[in-house]
């Protein structure tokens, strides 16, 4: 995950344990018509399909303009961060406007009874919950401005979430929480410039949490003003709105430290984001970056020059190990979708293939110095399994009895090392060698 965005949420969300970081993602996204009793809403869902496993839903609850791209552009990020999103519809279908007089109208309208309010969050709790990849017991929601107010009055009322997240949301309330009642955990991101949340009303909103006995925490960003996270805001013609792309984003470059010095190994032309993964015994450094279009590539740092590695026909490429002559393994995504373990020699990537037999996705781990690759692909059961590819042959190395196995590390002779289930279903620590 790449910036401030999902750092927050990652804190805010900690409690509902999403799945371990899922580098091969294929977000998909749908609308999604529904009611709240005579009213039609429109929603929007974002999940990834490479995963398996139903994992937490997340609710995210718009600025006052309505379902925008916004609220539907940050569904998509819950996706690939390893969350379902779903971008409720708290107005009706078809009611979003870039328009301030209509945006107030629309959100008088909908908080002027409460009950109807916390009726239309319900109904889109249940919409979430019902979707097949939502794990139903593992649900949270945040929420943008009109929304961030929406998700902490749900919280100050005891709805049963892990946990709420408001980015530049109002803090003030007429039904402050009742001590024991904030059942979620809370995070509360603004703007220190936001004159929408002046700092006398972030003050009475934390003694309110303390009073409360709530788990939560303030986080205030120096500059932002209100809407900082959404990159339209400018344009909505409010001076107090402005987008803040460092603490939306918080773009980070990877770094080369060496003899006290660090240096910013900066990206690939028109990315604003970089990452550094490992480094051999001649300073050479991958990693990967976003590009002008971006998409993140894999990418070899040398003598102060960055080279873009490419991918097998697809989107992204993800490096995981350089050896010292320079050979480069990682993973990267083909024309077909799948991801494919390369290899990466002197301006040339290379698809290593899969299993014979078995599925479509590979992924290389670790490269010794002589170029023999290990890591893991799908089998014909459809579980990973160790695999080594040596001058052009891939081998399965098996499992220790149970279904799958992964290959993490090889030495200079050739032993690999990694990680296999045993026929009593445990996972136990792996040492492979001719």
């Amino acid at each position: 995950m790449h910036g401030r965005f999902e750092l927050a949420v990652a804190a805010g969300l900690v409690s509902l344990a999403p799945a371990p970081p899922h580098r091969r993602t294929d977000v998909k996204t749908r609308e999604v018509e529904y009611r709240q009793g005579e009213t039609v809403l429109q929603g929007f869902v974002a999940w990834d399909d490479a995963a398996r496993g139903k994992r937490p839903g997340v609710l995210v609850v718009h600025e006052w303009w309505g379902l925008n791209e916004h609220a539907r552009n940050q569904a998509r990020r819950l996706a690939e961060a390893g969350y379902v999103g779903f971008a409720l519809d708290m107005y009706g279908k078809g009611k979003v406007t870039t328009h301030p007089q209509d945006a107030q109208g629309f959100a008088a309208e909908a908080t002027r009874d409460p009950a109807v309010l916390a009726t239309r969050f319900n109904a889109g709790i249940e919409q979430l919950k019902r979707d097949p990849h939502v794990d139903p017991t593992r649900i949270a929601a945040i929420g943008y401005c009109f929304g961030g107010g929406v998700v902490l009055g749900m919280a100050r009322a005891g709805a049963d979430l892990a946990a709420v997240v408001t980015f530049h949301g109002s803090l003030a309330t007429t039904s402050p929480a009742l001590p024991g009642k904030v059942k979620a955990r809370v995070l509360v991101l603004a703007g220190a410039a936001d004159p929408f949340v002046p700092p006398e009303q972030v003050e009475a909103f934390k003694r309110e949490m303390q009073a409360a006995g709530a788990h939560f925490e303030v986080v205030s960003y120096p500059g932002a003003k209100h809407g900082f996270t959404n990159p339209a805001a400018a344009s909505y013609g409010v001076p107090q709105l402005a987008y803040d792309a460092l603490t939306a984003t918080g773009s980070t470059h990877g770094f080369f430290w060496d003899q006290g010095n660090m240096i910013d190994l900066g990206t690939l032309p028109g990315g604003s984001a970089s990452e550094a993964v490992a480094i051999n015994a001649r300073g050479q450094v991958v990693g990967n970056a976003q590009t002008a279009g971006g998409r993140f590539h894999a990418f070899i740092w040398a003598q102060g020059t960055m080279t873009d590695l490419g991918t097998l026909g697809g989107d992204r490429s993800d490096p995981t190990a350089i050896n010292d002559p320079g050979q480069v393994v990682g993973e990267a995504q083909t024309a077909s979708g799948s991801y494919h373990a390369f290899v990466w020699d002197r301006g040339v990537m290379t698809d290593l293939g899969a299993l014979s037999g078995g599925g479509a996705q590979s992924r290389a781990a670790a490269i010794n110095s002589k170029g023999q690759v290990v890591g893991s692909a799908i089998a014909a059961n459809g579980r990973n399994h160790a695999v080594l590819w040596d001058r052009g042959r891939i081998i399965d190395l098996g499992t220790l009895g149970g279904e799958g196995s992964v290959a993490n590390g090889i030495s200079p002779t050739g032993s690999v090392v990694g990680t296999s289930q045993t026929a009593a279903s445990a996972f136990d620590a792996v040492l492979w060698s001719r």
